[in-house]
């Protein structure tokens, strides 16, 4: 089913206007698997939440992304950013209920697509798939000519020929992004963060269930993709900022982007890292096993900047650090009092 067939066979159910082979197609669809009663709860729930006021405003054609631009401070034409203004209409009349729910349908249109898309287009079978293995690093150009440099153990996926009006892309790992300039909003969704912009370039680390976005150059728009839309902050350049869980949203903090991004190149940088992390990361640069020889160890925190080396110069390096030893044994390092 393309997006634009199931956004308007969701319109006219949720508006009470869907045929009775509407509905087979839709529960049809629903049978296929729990990941669309998810999708559907998840619709259903923003549906809910925007039951008109006595007072609707619905944005005009074509600036469904209005509120991006604003956010970003970008200035929109005034003819290109009207609104107008809608009396609730009174009940009664079916023709005012059709109205009613379309209205709604419109308001929130923009963050339904983004699910539609993130969770059904891109399970057609027409998405393409970029990832990297441990020690292995990968420079993209994607269709509308955003580079990508992914570092290791990574992964990006997007529509294949990325001519949606919205320019989907998913990321799991890390990576850096240049993106192209060409009028349509990009989004970048993680596991637990969504990331638009209009053209820019920033920095993206998603790994277990945090994502921390790194602004080098313009403005990036960061949320949580909880169902609470006030969880977003604008982030400028020199900006960090950081989501964990799913509606956890750190305060922005003014950085020195040269030196947080400094796996670009080819160095560690941490900042009262816990060990565990490190070693993690050490794991993933050198696709080899590390061990720690107590889980105490792993909350020994590391700041600084080191250059990638060999691992045994590395390792010699931070263990000296911490006032530690490692050694290794049995086809992996452990690392040791």
């Amino acid at each position: 089913m393309r997006e634009e067939e199931f956004q308007n066979l969701l319109n006219r159910h949720f508006g009470g206007q869907s045929s009775e082979a509407e509905e087979r197609l839709l529960q049809e669809w629903l049978q296929e698997s729990d990941e669309h009663v998810r999708i559907y709860a998840e619709i259903e729930k923003v549906w809910q939440l925007t039951e008109p006021a006595r007072q609707l405003e619905v944005p005009d054609i074509g600036t469904e992304w209005s509120a991006l631009q604003t956010d970003l401070g970008i200035k929109i034409p005034e003819e290109k950013a009207r609104v107008l203004p809608m009396k609730r209409p009174e009940t009664g009349g079916p023709q005012r209920f059709i109205q009613s729910n379309v209205l709604r349908w419109t308001a929130v249109a923009a963050a339904i697509s983004i699910l539609i898309l993130s969770q059904v287009f891109l399970n057609t079978g027409t998405q393409k798939v970029y990832a990297t293995r441990n020690a292995e690093r990968r420079n993209i150009e994607l269709p509308d000519g955003t580079s990508v440099r992914l570092n290791v153990a990574s992964e990006i996926k997007f529509s294949e020929e990325l001519q949606d009006s919205v320019r989907l892309v998913f990321l799991q790992g890390q990576a850096f992004f240049d993106v192209a300039h060409d009028g349509r909003p990009f989004v970048v969704q993680t596991e637990n963060a969504r990331i638009r912009v209009l053209g820019t370039s920033f920095d993206i680390h998603a790994r277990d269930n945090q994502t921390r976005v790194i602004v080098k150059e313009g403005s990036v728009l960061l949320q949580t993709i909880s169902a609470d839309l006030h969880d977003k902050v604008v982030l400028q350049a020199n900006e960090k900022s950081v989501i964990s869980g799913k509606n956890t949203l750190a305060p922005v903090e003014s950085v020195n982007e040269d030196y947080l991004i400094g796996w670009l190149n080819n160095r560690f940088i941490f900042h009262q890292t816990p060990l565990h992390e490190v070693v993690a990361e050490l794991q993933r640069r050198y696709d080899t096993k590390i061990r720690l020889q107590t889980p105490a160890l792993g909350k020994h925190s590391m700041s600084g900047v080191f250059e990638e080396q060999e691992i045994d110069t590395t390792l010699t390096v931070f263990c000296q650090t911490l006032n530690l030893k490692y050694s290794f044994q049995n086809g992996s390092y452990l690392i040791f009092r």
